[in-house]
């Protein structure tokens, strides 16, 4: 008698391993293209072209837009904030909430200086909160507020401090909306407030690093998502990561060109619900 199939296995055998692991072995520098890396790098430094490159880090939108310069930043020590985060995953569609707070947790990933190269003193370089390689940004964020009559995306120029409206969707979207995001069975479009969504502008950084770029790209995801959602925690903000949205999908919503940017990451917030 075969009991094979009746036993269960030790592990599971982890899908698609060899592939992970040869792709990011070509996002690597290695000894012997360490040279030919840096010398990227630094004729991208010395060169025109990349320092207004670097200046340029947003999307022009010509539209309705929120001015964030005099929106306040939370205060809270990191013990209370480190200790106040968790992942939040039923909201309060009736809860009450303040909407300033999304706006505050935009401002905390805007620019908080400027400053200039010697080979440009019309280029205007950001600097930001959070750390990002060559200071390039790749890293857009949107946000998907939900209204009385449906939901408005908006697009976040960090170098503005503004909240560009990009687009309004009606109630009738909300399918394929949900379908985009794969809002799971705790319906988080009909209860959470919102979804962040992050995009990476790929070229941005890789056409000063390579392949290596797409993996700062990566890092940088994880960075600003943490930045903003701890700045929804110390307003007592609830807020879920979530990874469980269909790129393409979402993208096809927001209108990118999945050609240069594409959604990297999701993060619903809102008010949590007390059961």
């Amino acid at each position: 008698m075969n009991f094979s199939e009746h036993l269960t296995p030790n592990g599971f055998e982890p899908q698609a391993l060899k592939e992970c692991l040869t792709f990011h072995d070509s996002t690597k520098v290695k000894p012997y293209s360490s040279i030919k890396a840096f010398l990227r790098v630094g004729e991208y430094l010395d060169s025109l072209r990349g320092i207004e490159e670097t200046s340029r880090n947003y999307r022009p939108f010509i539209s309705e837009f929120e001015d964030l310069k005099d929106i306040d930043l939370p205060t809270m020590g990191f013990d209370a904030l480190n200790a106040d985060r968790i992942s939040t995953r039923s909201y309060s569609k009736d809860g009450v909430f303040d909407r300033i707070t999304v706006l505050s947790a935009l401002k905390s990933a805007c620019d908080t200086r400027i400053g200039y190269s010697s080979l440009s003193n019309t280029a205007e370089i950001g600097f930001r909160g959070y750390p990002s390689a060559g200071g390039l940004f790749p890293i857009d964020v949107y946000v998907l507020e939900r209204t009385a009559n449906g939901f408005n995306l908006g697009y976040l120029n960090a170098r503005e401090h503004r909240l560009y409206h990009v687009h309004s969707f009606s109630a009738e979207d909300r399918i394929p909306l949900s379908k985009a995001l794969c809002d799971g069975q705790k319906d988080l479009m009909a209860n959470a407030k919102g979804v962040f969504i992050f995009t990476s502008v790929w070229e941005r950084t890789i056409i000063k690093y390579g392949k290596q770029g797409y993996r700062f790209a990566l890092m940088e995801l994880g960075i600003v998502s943490h930045h903003i959602g701890m700045c929804l925690t110390a307003q007592k903000v609830a807020s879920l990561h979530w990874g469980g949205g269909f790129d393409d999908l979402m993208g096809e919503q927001i209108g990118i060109d999945p050609r240069s940017e594409t959604v990297g990451h999701l993060m619903w917030y809102g008010v949590a619900d007390a059961e």
